[in-house]
């Protein structure tokens, strides 16, 4: 079902590129991401109405066979998953995606035993970058699209900025930051208005671009073998 809709609509209509791309398994994705350095962060699409383990087991399954699992973050909205993931391979890391204020959120995830937390961007403060620093935590928050968003979280000095626009926002990571780049891409790749885009020559950016706006499409209702990926 996933594979009869297609994918870069957007894309399609403004450059003419990637015409009747369809929407790629996870399998696909893990297979095409062994021959290059990629990262990927998968989300694994739970709720508390709607929470299945057998996804995850079945996407951390499909992930350790691949052989990359070194460079794969779960994220999920309902942490009850990724305490199912850490059971299952407590190798793989994974990061708390929120939306709201925690109180001690470096705290919160240690106690979980995750490795990140991915809030949205205007809900954290200087508290809580302090209290993730204290207690071993990354800050990847979402969705830096705008020059408030991303100067606040570069202030903050985030490790990851989870953006629409990895073109345009790719920063370059501070000396004593762990990643050689700073960025995660999240969702559609769109014009920005009235910043119009600067056309790239890089092969590996294509690839990277091409990567992502296949993982575009977010689905509500998913089977027991589906994720969506960011």
């Amino acid at each position: 079902e996933m594979q009869r809709s297609l994918v870069g609509s957007e894309m399609c209509i403004e450059t003419g590129l990637y015409v009747g791309e369809k929407v790629p398994t996870l399998e696909e994705v893990l297979t095409f991401l062994q021959g290059n350095s990629l990262r990927l962060n998968i989300e694994i699409k739970t709720c508390s109405a709607w929470y299945d383990k057998e996804l995850t087991r079945r996407t951390v399954s499909l992930v350790q066979q691949s052989g990359i699992k070194d460079r794969v973050i779960f994220s999920s909205f309902e942490h009850r998953s990724l305490l199912d993931a850490k059971e299952l391979d407590d190798t793989i890391p994974c990061g708390l995606l929120y939306v709201g204020n925690l109180i001690h959120p470096g705290r919160y995830a240690k106690a979980v035993g995750v490795e990140y937390i991915h809030p949205c961007w205007d809900n954290l403060d200087r508290q809580g970058v302090e209290d993730c620093r204290e207690n071993g935590i990354e800050i990847h928050p979402w969705t830096i699209n705008d020059p408030t968003s991303r100067d606040a979280m570069l202030a903050f000095e985030c490790e990851h900025l989870i953006t629409n626009y990895p073109d345009i926002y790719i920063v370059k990571r501070k000396k004593n930051r762990p990643h050689g780049w700073a960025v995660l891409f999240w969702g559609k790749t769109f014009k920005l208005p009235g910043k119009p885009r600067k056309k790239k020559k890089d092969s590996s950016f294509k690839e990277i671009l091409y990567l992502w706006t296949l993982l575009s499409v977010s689905y509500t209702h998913l089977r027991a073998h589906e994720t969506t990926l960011h």
